[in-house]
C-alpha cells in the first residue's frame, strides 16, 4: 500500500512554498546561502566564477529535453521565433559545454537544457538547475520539459500538450525511497 503524504511529507521543515513573496526561487537547503562560493559542477558554473545575475537574470523559461542536439534545435528554433540574430560565422554557445554532462543555451528569456535520460539525470539537471535560478535571482520561472513520450491510445506523431505529469502506474505523484521510507512527491511540489 502507497505512503500517504501526512507519514512522510515532501517539504522539509514544514515549508511548502517554492518561490520568496518577489517570486525569486526559494531553496530548501538553508546552507547553501552561507557558502562562500557555490559550484555547479554538472553544468559548468559557479558563483565564483561567473556573474550568474548578470548572465541569467532575465530567464522566464527553462525548457528541457533529452539530448543535447535536440535542446540545440529548440534553441535554433526559439532564436528564430524572437528575431534573434547573431553576427555572421557566429553560432549559438553550449554554456555547459565544459561539463560534458548537459547541454546549455540561453536565447533572450529561454534557457533551453537537455537533462539526458532517466530519473537520475533529470534529478541532478534540475538540482543544479534550480540552484541556478536561485543564485540569479530569476523570479518566476515557468519549467517546460518537451520531447518525446509514451501515449496511451494516442497515435504516434501527434502533439501532447500534458497539464499533469504521472509515473509508470499513471499515479499523479512519484514514489521513491529516501532513507529507507517511501516518500510520494506530488507532481505539483517538485519546483
Amino acid at each position: 500500500m502507497p505512503a500517504n503524504s501526512e507519514d512522510f511529507p515532501f517539504y522539509y521543515n514544514g515549508e511548502t512554498e517554492t518561490r520568496e513573496a518577489d517570486g525569486t526561487v526559494k531553496l530548501r537547503n538553508s546552507y547553501i546561502k552561507e557558502m562562500p562560493e557555490d559550484i555547479l559542477y554538472h553544468v559548468s558554473l559557479g558563483t565564483g566564477t561567473h556573474d550568474l545575475v548578470e548572465m541569467f537574470s532575465d530567464v522566464k523559461f527553462v525548457c528541457m529535453g533529452g539530448t543535447p542536439e535536440r535542446m540545440k534545435g529548440f534553441a535554433n528554433f526559439i532564436m528564430d521565433q524572437i528575431g534573434l540574430k547573431l553576427p555572421t560565422g557566429t553560432t549559438l554557445l553550449d554554456i555547459s559545454r565544459k561539463s560534458y554532462r548537459y547541454s546549455m543555451y540561453k536565447v533572450g528569456p529561454v534557457l533551453s537544457i537537455s537533462h539526458g535520460m532517466g530519473i537520475p539525470s533529470v534529478s541532478i539537471m534540475l538540482h543544479e538547475i534550480i540552484k541556478l535560478m536561485y543564485h540569479a535571482k530569476i523570479k518566476d520561472p515557468i519549467f517546460f520539459r518537451i520531447g518525446t513520450c509514451g501515449g496511451i491510445g494516442i497515435e504516434g506523431g501527434n502533439l501532447v500538450i500534458t497539464e499533469t505529469a504521472v509515473d509508470g502506474l499513471l499515479r499523479p505523484y512519484l514514489e521513491l525511497p529516501v532513507l529507507g521510507k517511501l516518500q510520494q512527491r506530488d507532481r505539483k511540489s517538485v519546483v
